[in-house]
């Protein structure tokens, strides 16, 4: 299910006037995004593997360093500079949602998914803490369509 498919039956469920019958309609739709979730996570497991794979079939037969496919994406240094030199704008739409729901409109390559990196690092270091302090542990989820 795209994410365009979910807002439109979100938004549909909004409109029924039954109660239960919008309950039941609602954790058919979140069934179904985490069906989509958990087959995402497993495509990334068979990913890393075929990585991992790879990498040890070039180290094997000696093709050097650049048959590494974890050389193909950006390091985990080079990440943390990027959120960290978020612009003001998105900066600032950071520190809204971290207080509320936000919707950001913004156009293409301005920033809406390093936003969201930054509010998912946000979330996952508040709740490393939380569950020090005995909460339950929390989920995020970011959808995009494409």
């Amino acid at each position: 299910m795209d994410s365009t498919t979910l807002d439109e039956s979100l938004l549909q469920l909004d409109s029924d006037a039954s109660a239960e019958s919008d309950h039941d309609r609602k954790q058919e739709i979140l069934s179904a995004a985490l069906n989509d979730v958990k087959a995402a996570q497993k495509e990334a497991e068979i990913q890393a593997l075929l990585r991992h794979e790879a990498t040890h079939k070039a180290e094997k037969q000696g093709n050097g360093t650049n048959q590494n496919p974890d050389s193909w994406s950006a390091s985990d240094d080079q990440t943390d500079t990027i959120i960290d030199k978020a612009r003001e704008y998105q900066q600032e739409l950071f520190e809204r949602a971290r207080e509320e729901n936000v919707i950001a409109v913004l156009d293409t390559g301005m920033g809406k998914t390093l936003i969201a990196a930054m509010l998912i690092r946000h979330t996952l270091e508040q709740d490393v803490l939380n569950t020090a302090d005995g909460m339950p542990q929390r989920r995020v989820f970011f959808l995009a369509n494409r």
